[in-house]
Order: C-alpha cells, then structure tokens, then sequence
C-alpha cells in the first residue's frame, strides 16, 4: 500500500489542515502550561480549542 500526500490526506481526512492543526496544537500546550502554572483558563477557551481541533485535526 502506497503512502498518500498531505494534499490526498486532506481530502479524505475531511477537515484537516497540517498548518492550522500545528497552530492549534501549540495553544493546546501553552493552556495546558498555563495551568499547571496556576494560571485559569477559562472554560470557553477550551471549547474554543475543542472546536478548532476537530475542524482542523480531528479525522472526519
């Protein structure tokens, strides 16, 4: 079985988008970081996060 391109992922993973998902990814890790900082994050900054991580990353 071949390996398909990023471009042939996209179209079959539905919504994912490499540059966008890295993006979100990191404001993943900085809220996380914040927290065990002992910093809030607030709730609807999560699910900010939640809905842009299965638009972007999230296999549809």
């Amino acid at each position: 079985m071949r390996k398909l391109t990023l471009s042939e992922q996209s179209h079959i993973l539905g919504g994912y988008d490499a540059d966008q998902c890295r993006r979100v990814q990191a404001v993943g890790s900085t809220y996380a970081e914040m927290q065990e900082k002992g910093y809030a994050v607030s709730d609807e900054a999560w699910d900010s996060w939640c809905d842009d991580y299965k638009k972007y990353c999230a296999q549809n």
